[in-house]
């Protein structure tokens, strides 16, 4: 959580939530936001504290809220996090993208949401996915190449069926 020095709120709230008070932080930092509406750095702070609290669908809101004020990619990478603990994958594949462009796609991401496209029986996808993540990781691809390849010939079997 990043800190705001000029206002001893916002601190107060950081320093709850590195102690792991979240629920304490998170009033602190929605008062704050009362005050101070256009910090983007707040909006997404206390949207990683909600995400921290199992309330991804509030912090999902709140990330919204911080890009329409800032274009820092740390508040899409947050939002990603937050839309694939909600599994609202379409969303989170359209940031995909963006998080590319600025250096910090993850693996982890990639594989978390090819996760849910075999849960939603999206085999191809899944496969696209963990091919992606293997480009950007060369060495998942001892551990991700024989789960392509059966998540491709079960793809090819559904879809000749």
């Amino acid at each position: 959580m990043a800190t705001n020095p000029s206002n001893e709120q916002y601190q107060k709230a950081a320093e709850l939530a590195e102690a792991g008070k979240y629920e304490e932080a998170l009033a602190l930092m929605e008062q704050y936001l009362d005050q101070t509406p256009g910090d983007a750095q707040a909006w997404n702070d206390a949207a990683v504290l909600l995400h921290c609290l199992g309330r991804s669908d509030l912090a999902v809101e709140y990330l919204d809220r911080a890009r329409g004020l800032s274009d820092d990619p740390r508040i899409v990478w947050n939002l990603v996090e937050a839309l694939l603990a909600q599994a609202d994958l379409e969303r989170a594949l359209g940031l995909f993208g963006e998080l590319e462009k600025a250096g910090i796609l993850s693996t982890d991401a990639l594989n978390r949401a090819a996760c849910l496209c075999l849960g939603e029986g999206r085999l191809q996808q899944a496969a696209d996915l963990l091919e992606w993540s293997c480009r950007i990781d060369p060495a998942q691809g001892q551990v991700l190449g024989q789960m392509i390849q059966k998540i491709r010939s079960r793809s090819d079997a559904t879809t000749t069926q």
